[in-house]
């Protein structure tokens, strides 16, 4: 019988079994990009070639405006252009939070230079993201993960939401894990979980293709190794902003 672990999230790592749907949150392959969002994700791509410029705070900055809020020490990674449900357009700063146990959490702060404002996002986005506009809307689709790891085991969880204000309203999530331990019998026992996405199109419809890979193994102390894999693929539609099981998906 294969060992199964639970542990809570804290620092950071990355890549699954999902649930779909669109829920606010209080608490990566190449990418085929559908035609309909050919030019809005050019020009994100654009932005994520050179995120600091055309208008963009520098990172001194970004830490400078948190500091006139709190004392909690912090260190920038990634920086973007996004858009919000509500069209506006800011910058989302990826993050590490110091002062919050014995590891930096992750994190990520909203940016408006205009108002020199930096806000945390609840949850849901870690130091480094992706975005990206599926349909073409002009609201941003954020692909990011928070995972924590403890004794040799790490969990957490990939998201694609978009943002109303700061808090995340999660369109798809997944779950991934991997750990390993010392049997009684001094033999191995090891399990991992991974998600991997790929974005493509049908018709003016986006996709989300993705496949779940598990893996299980028993190393006895003096024996042969034995291994199991299971793979999972389902495809997904963007539809008015949900992630919609195909039918022909078992």
């Amino acid at each position: 019988m294969m060992w199964r672990k639970s542990v809570g999230l804290a620092c950071l790592c990355l890549a699954a079994c999902g649930e779909s749907g669109r829920e606010p949150i209080v608490s990566a392959p190449p990418l085929a990009v559908p035609p309909a969002a050919a030019e809005a994700v050019a020009e994100t791509s654009a932005s994520n070639a050179a995120p600091m410029d055309g208008g963009a705070p520098a990172r001194e900055q970004i830490i400078d405006w948190w500091k006139r809020k709190s004392d909690e020490e912090i260190e920038v990674f990634d920086l973007k252009a996004v858009q919000l449900l509500s069209r506006e357009t800011v910058y989302l700063a990826g993050v590490t939070l110091g002062g919050r146990g014995k590891n930096a959490e992750p994190g990520a702060l909203l940016v408006r230079p205009g108002l020199q404002e930096v806000v945390e996002v609840r949850s849901g986005i870690g130091p480094e993201f992706q975005v990206l506009d599926l349909d073409g809307d002009g609201v941003s689709e954020i692909v990011s993960s928070i995972s924590g790891s403890a004794q040799g085991t790490t969990e957490g969880e990939k998201y694609i939401l978009q943002l109303q204000d700061d808090t995340p309203v999660v369109l798809h999530k997944a779950a991934f894990s991997e750990g390993s331990r010392l049997d009684r019998n001094g033999g191995t026992e090891a399990e991992s979980t991974r998600v991997e996405w790929k974005f493509s199109s049908a018709g003016n419809a986006p996709l989300l293709q993705e496949l779940i890979v598990t893996k299980e193994s028993l190393c006895p102390a003096n024996g042969t190794c034995q291994e199991k894999t299971e793979q999972r693929a389902s495809t997904y539609r963007f539809i008015n902003r949900q992630f919609v099981k195909s039918a022909s998906t078992p």
